[in-house]
Parts: C-alpha cells; structure tokens; sequence
C-alpha cells in the first residue's frame, strides 16, 4: 500500500522517494551487467496503444482503423498489417487536416458545438454520455449506408470512410472528406431541417388546405417537392464546398442536381 503523508512537510519527501525507485538499479539477464529499470509510459505512449488515433489535437478529434477479425497467422503478417496501417493512417490525417483547416471559424464552430452537445438547443448528439471521441470517425474495409452517399451518419455525428479510399488520389479522398463535413454541416446548423420544412412539409400543407386531394394527387404532389428538396439539398453542399475552397466537388455536386 502506497504511504500517505499526514502533513504536508512529508510531500517532498515522499516525491523523492517515488523518483529514486524509478532510477533503482536491476539485475542484469544471465549475471550480465545491471541495467535500469523501464519507466513508466508516459501520456503520449498510452495514447498510442489507444485504438483511437489523434486527428487534431486542438479541436480533440480522433479517427480509428478497423483491423482485421482474428489471429494473425504469423509476426511477418502483423508486421505487414500494421505498416499498412500507418500509412492509411498518415494519408488519412493529411487529408483530413486539409479540409479541416479551410473551413471558416463559424462552420468549425458550429459542428463543434453539434458534436459536444452545446448548441442553440443544448441536445447532445447522443442521449447517454458516449464512452468514445464524439464524432466517431474510421476506416473500414466495409462501411454502412449513408444517405447521399456521404460516409456521414447519426445525423453527423459519426463517420465510416472505406479503407480503399485512403489508398486512392490525396484529392479524391479530401472531396469525399470535404462532402461528409458539409453534410454534417448541415445537420450541426439545423439547415437540414429548415429546407425540408421549406421545400416539403409547408408547401404540401397548403396545398393540401386549398381543398380535399385524392391520395393518388397527393403522392404526386409529395414526388414532385422531393425532387425539388433534392435540387436545393444539392444546390446548398455546393455552397458549402465552394465556400471551402473545394470547387471540383462543388462542381459534382452541381452535376448531380442536374440529373
């Protein structure tokens, strides 16, 4: 059991004692020469045994990398697995921190506030305190549907890029990054919503209040302002990437607005 001082006067030396049985001298193997003992891991060492990998610090984001299922078969296999997973890792982190730093303070800030819970409506992305980083962010060999085909869930709040795309083009990569954000966006700053109400939800009540609709008219009606969310849904994640400086993903998503 550990001493604990009684008076602060024993602070001192209770700290030098702890320091001394860092420096302790051990046995060496064999009768061989004495060696020192290892310290202890520091902060930074126990972080790098976490599966959570450091994206950027500052704004404390973290992404992981799903490793394969199972016993590895052999130490050269290992071996290989984990620098492919470096690598992945570092052509990730480059890429996201690119994309990360064009965006304006305001939208940086509003997706903090969204995934730490404290924005203009003070409700959490997750309803029970969360045991990993918020937003979770990784690289699987296999990733859920998403809508739009963003890699963007849980209404921005996690994140599942296909581990393919890190081994592809550095600028294919920051544009499906970039694209995944800005739907986040939208869900961080409620626009998600607004446009819905807007293009969907209003105009239909007040067609509707004109006078009694067949349900065939009204299925109608419903497919025709879908089509026109979508156009607008589009028209504003071009906006946002544009606004980010990334005018070849603007670019596709006016493409796809057209089809």
């Amino acid at each position: 059991m550990d001493f604990k001082p009684k008076d602060p006067s024993r602070l001192v030396d209770d700290f030098l004692s702890r320091s001394a049985k860092l420096e302790r001298i051990t046995p060496g193997r064999n009768g061989g020469p004495a060696k020192k003992a290892k310290p202890a891991l520091t902060d930074k060492a126990r972080a790098r045994d976490r599966r959570d990998r450091l994206l950027v610090e500052d704004d404390g984001l973290y992404f992981r990398i799903a490793e394969p299922i199972g016993a590895l078969s052999s130490r050269l296999r290992q071996r290989r697995v984990t620098e492919r997973s470096q690598k992945v890792a570092a052509a990730f982190r480059r890429a996201f921190r690119v994309v990360w730093t064009r965006r304006t303070n305001a939208d940086r800030y509003a997706l903090l506030q969204h995934w730490r819970g404290t924005g203009d409506d003070d409700m959490p992305v997750y309803p029970e305190p969360a045991t990993h980083p918020i937003p979770v962010i990784q690289l699987a060999s296999t990733v859920p549907p998403s809508h739009g085909n963003s890699y963007c869930n849980k209404l921005g709040a996690e994140f599942a890029f296909p581990l393919s795309l890190a081994a592809e083009r550095a600028d294919r990569l920051r544009r499906e990054i970039a694209r995944a954000l800005a739907v986040a966006w939208r869900y961080a700053t409620r626009r998600h919503w607004r446009l819905i109400l807007e293009q969907i939800e209003e105009p239909l009540a007040s067609w509707e209040a004109e006078q009694k609709r067949s349900a065939s008219a009204r299925g109608r009606k419903l497919h025709t302002l879908e089509k026109n969310y979508l156009r607008a849904h589009q028209a504003d994640l071009e906006a946002v990437l544009r606004r980010w400086g990334f005018e070849d993903a603007a670019a596709s998503e006016r493409e796809n607005a057209k089809r």
